[in-house]
């Protein structure tokens, strides 16, 4: 595994993937509108209101102990290079014939750092499926040494994997008459588990809380929509900010209510596997190395104590009774 870097082109090949029309994370969308609508990250034409905003949203916001610094998809970089020139060659030999470190897969073998790069764009053009492989793919080509970077490709798989539900159900919803209240709860649910993710990248993190807000105001959840606008808030250099301010204002308008019982809950912790909230007195297990956490309750034989992480496969699986 070779260098991750934080941004640009380039990488390698992506795998083949529906591409959405509709897609929050978009890098030419805007934010929505007062009346709702699609949740969105904020417009390139304000890189520097959400540059500015970078700083204070890291010192205001709360996060999980898993929590990255928001540069560390940026800083794959030298981690992972070293791990690279330490297990590159195991018989002694500084060079081989050709004069490479000893990488015997080539230079021309995608990277970690590729893969990366080539799922965060497969994700902004919507292309869910194809930016799911790449993440795959980026953990499989690093190290348990990689721990930052592991827990940044962690955290955007989960996201990714909610999103992919999220568009099932709303193309779903979409050939309806009807709203079932079902679905709307579970949009809700996941629309928050995407949002308490501490994704690396704020213009994405800020995606999911938008969509979240919109989610859950839509369900009649306003307790839930109210603490994710109230987080938002903090950052006054937001684009919309009037806007996330006129929907907190309906929220208090509803006294911040929820329809649904998941929002009652204090934890913020949900299944990876289930997308459901983990309350406090359930039992769940979490990975020693990624942020992964599972309910105990998990419909998947390969979730048990001392058992591999089914998400990062470096870490152990780790049960906690409460």
């Amino acid at each position: 595994a070779a260098a991750i870097g934080g941004g640009g082109g380039g990488g390698a090949a992506a795998r083949g993937g529906p591409v959405s029309s509709d897609n929050p994370f978009s890098a030419t969308a805007t934010p929505p509108s007062p009346a709702g609508g699609t949740s969105t990250s904020a417009s390139p034409s304000t890189p520097t209101a959400a540059e500015a905003a970078e700083a204070l949203f890291k010192s205001t916001l709360s996060s999980s102990a898993a929590a990255v610094s928001s540069n560390a998809a940026a800083s794959f970089g030298s981690a992972v290079s070293s791990a690279a020139v330490t297990d590159g060659d195991d018989d002694g030999d500084d060079e081989d014939e050709s004069g490479s470190d000893g990488d015997s897969s080539g230079s021309d073998y995608p990277t970690a750092g590729d893969f990366f790069v080539t799922a965060i764009a497969a994700l902004e053009k919507g292309e869910l499926e194809t930016s799911l492989s790449n993440l795959h793919e980026s953990i499989a080509n690093l190290t348990p040494e990689n721990v930052n970077e592991i827990r940044v490709c962690v955290n955007y798989v989960v996201v990714v994997q909610l999103m992919v539900v999220i568009r099932r159900i709303e193309k779903t919803m979409a050939t309806s008459k009807k709203r079932p209240a079902r679905q709307l709860k579970r949009l809700a649910l996941l629309s928050y588990c995407a949002a308490i993710t501490p994704l690396s990248k704020l213009s994405h993190r800020l995606t999911c809380m938008r969509m979240c807000v919109n989610k859950n105001m839509e369900a009649d959840n306003y307790g839930v929509a109210a603490t994710i606008l109230q987080q938002m808030l903090k950052l006054k250099e937001l684009p919309d900010y009037k806007q996330l301010g006129d929907k907190l204002k309906i929220c208090e308008q509803h006294k911040k209510k929820n329809k649904f019982s998941f929002a009652q809950s204090n934890s913020k912790m949900f299944c990876f596997e289930t997308f459901d909230i983990i309350d406090a007195e359930e039992g769940y297990y979490s990975c020693t190395l990624c942020p992964a956490v599972f309910s105990v309750v998990a419909n998947n034989p390969a979730i048990e104590s001392g058992r591999d992480c089914v998400l990062c496969r470096r870490g152990t699986l780790e049960e906690h009774d409460e």
